[in-house]
């Protein structure tokens, strides 16, 4: 069973924009590897142009072949159609984009602060990455 999310990068008029990611949307899972691994806006810029996600962790591509590092998987790679990333004028639009599509998280990077954000849409409560600081967020709750 898939815990879907959405990834989004806050813009300099807090606006977002974000993609779909399909399997361990989870912030033990999904979350850990982004404030590991996706911690610049570059970084989150580059994730987010490839559209929509099955899985930022996999170790093999679409075809099965293993890989050894671990790598995303877009569904555009497939040829999916409808895959490019999704524009949110508010925080609230990307809330309801991320219940639009059945995800349980909706994460989104600040660029201004260089901090994720971490929304469960199961109990509308903010969700600290970081353990040991408290997280600033861009999203009305």
């Amino acid at each position: 069973m898939s815990t879907r999310s959405r990834i989004g990068l806050l813009l300099e008029d807090d606006s977002i924009l974000s993609v779909y990611h399909h399997w361990d949307g989870h912030p033990e899972t999904l979350g850990v590897k982004l404030v590991k691994d996706y911690n610049t806006k570059e970084k989150v810029s580059e994730l987010i142009d490839g559209g929509d996600i099955s899985t930022v962790m996999s170790r093999a591509t679409w075809d099965g072949t293993p890989t050894e590092e671990e790598v995303v998987l877009y569904y555009a790679d497939r040829k999916d159609p409808d895959v490019d990333p999704v524009y949110a004028e508010t925080d609230f639009e990307f809330i309801q984009q991320t219940a639009s599509c059945g995800g349980e998280y909706a994460y989104v990077f600040n660029p201004r602060t260089s901090q994720w954000s971490c929304y469960d849409r199961s109990n509308a409560e903010l969700i600290n990455l970081y353990k040991d600081a408290p997280t600033e967020t861009p999203l009305a709750v």
